[in-house]
Parts: C-alpha cells; sequence; structure tokens
C-alpha cells in the first residue's frame, strides 16, 4: 500500500524499500528484470478501487491484439514434454532448500562447536542464548525438510492428477471408437445380408432373365457398398487398436514421469539427509 499524502522522510523510506523489492533477487528483482511492471497501489491521485482498476486496465491493454504469453513452465511441460522435477521451476525451487538446509547445517555446525567450547557453569547467559539459537535453527531444518516433502508430494500430486486427466480424455476417446467399431459393424452386417437376400433373388429369378437382370444391377451396387463397409469396419478396428496402444503408452510415459520426480525427490532428500 502506497500512501495518499506521505511525508518527505516517510517517502524517502517508501522509495527505498521500493528500490530495494524490485531490485534484489531475493524479492521481485528476478521478475522486473525479465520484464515484470511494478504498481504503487493506491498512489497519489487514485482512490482505492480506481487504483486497483488502474492495475487491471493495464494488463487488459497489454493483452488486447496479442495473444496470451506461453510461460517457461507450460513449455517446459508441454513442449519439451518434461516432468515438474525437470523443469527450470522444479529446480530452482529444489536448489533454494538444498542451499538453505546447507546454509542450517553449518550454523548448527558452529553453534554445537561454540557450545562444547563455552562452560554452562562460567557464561550461564550467553550458554543460554548459544541453546536458544541452535533450537531456532533446529525449527528452520524442520521447516525446511516440511518443504522439501511438500515440493516432492505437489510433484507427484500434479503427476497424479495429469495421468487420471489424461487417462479419462483417452478412455473417452477410445470408448467412442469403440461405439464407431460396433456401428460399422452393424451397417457392414446389414449390407452383407442384403447382398445375400439379393443373391438368393438372383437365383430363383434364372427363369425371367429380364427381371434377373434388374435384381443383378442392383446386387452390384450392394456388392460395392458392401467392399466399402468392410474397408470402413476394418479402418475402425485399426483406429480402436491404435487408440488402445497410445493409451498404454502414454499412461505409461505419464507414470515413468510420476517415477522420474520420486527419484528426482529421493536424489533430492538424499542431499539433504541430516545425520
Amino acid at each position: 500500500m502506497w500512501p495518499e499524502s506521505p511525508n518527505s522522510v516517510a517517502k524517502d523510506i517508501l522509495e527505498e524499500r521500493e528500490h530495494e523489492l524490485l531490485s534484489n533477487q531475493d524479492f521481485f528483482g528476478d521478475f522486473v528484470a525479465k520484464g515484470a511492471t511494478a504498481f504503487r497501489h493506491y498512489e497519489i491521485g487514485y482512490s482505492r478501487g480506481g487504483s486497483g482498476r488502474r492495475v487491471v486496465d493495464t494488463l487488459v491493454q497489454q493483452l488486447r491484439g496479442h495473444s496470451p504469453r506461453v510461460l517457461q513452465l507450460q513449455r517446459e511441460v508441454v513442449d519439451e514434454k518434461k516432468n515438474l522435477g525437470e523443469t527450470a521451476a522444479g529446480i530452482a525451487a529444489a536448489e533454494y532448500l538444498f542451499k538453505a538446509r546447507l546454509e542450517q547445517d553449518n550454523q548448527l555446525i558452529q553453534l554445537d562447536a561454540e557450545l562444547e567450547r563455552t562452560p554452562s557453569h562460567l557464561d550461564k547467559e550467553y550458554f543460554l542464548q548459544l541453546q536458544e539459537l541452535k533450537a531456532e535453527v533446529d525449527k528452520e531444518i524442520q521447516q525446511t525438510e516440511q518443504g522439501r516433502q511438500v515440493l516432492v508430494k505437489t510433484m507427484l500430486d500434479l503427476h497424479q492428477t495429469e495421468k487420471k486427466a489424461l487417462t479419462q480424455r483417452l478412455l473417452t476417446l477410445q470408448t467412442q471408437f469403440e461405439a464407431e467399431v460396433q456401428s460399422k459393424d452393424i451397417m457392414l452386417q446389414d449390407v452383407q445380408e442384403s447382398c445375400d437376400a439379393l443373391q438368393k433373388e438372383v437365383a430363383r429369378l434364372k427363369n425371367n432373365p429380364q427381371q434377373q437382370q434388374l435384381v443383378a444391377r442392383r446386387t452390384e451396387t450392394h456388392r460395392k457398398a458392401l467392399i466399402k463397409a468392410q474397408k470402413a469396419a476394418e479402418k475402425s478396428r485399426r483406429d480402436n487398436k491404435r487408440i488402445q496402444g497410445y493409451t498404454k503408452e502414454i499412461v505409461g510415459g505419464v507414470m515413468n514421469g510420476i517415477a522420474a520426480s520420486a527419484v528426482a525427490g529421493g536424489k533430492f532428500a538424499n542431499g539433504l539427509e541430516f545425520g
């Protein structure tokens, strides 16, 4: 929130803080460096509601005449077929947690060493301070470990969600193909029965050549329709079989992605083991 009328001192403090937020990589510096735009909410000249509308209007104007930008995460998962643990976002999150854990481990080692060097009966207050710091570091380590577990679980949950959605779409498609195969088989059976009936009629009219010739023409038309129906039914069966193969292959690929994420999470966990 940017105050409506900050005094000179408050304005300097706010601008320094704003500069820190927009330039420091630990805050929004990385986003700004890659083109993100910052807004001062509730700045001079804007009401609370007007300030929010200004942000929304700016975003709408940017979208007009432009197709939505494809996020790097979308490109990596969709186009490059990476699982979440292999994406830049997944790797960055893992690296952040890994570095945080290393720093905490080093702090813990230093505190343990300092506690050993500090006799509790000689400097009780300092010794208690060290114990409090050690407890804080232990708590941070637990939080980091929880963050790692959440990250791995999120990767697995997302892949499971992808698998369920993909499996459902493929099953729906397979059901449609099976219905089409059944429809083509019924049509083929009807045409076959019609051809058989016409051939019997041709044989029955052997003593009536003129009538027999007319029925024979109809038989030829039905024969062509029969060939066409046979080809259509065969194509539907091949397509259905192909879809079944794709279903196994794609779902298997998703499962491999889940396994890869689990392996990546396991390696990451091993890297964060605390003895």
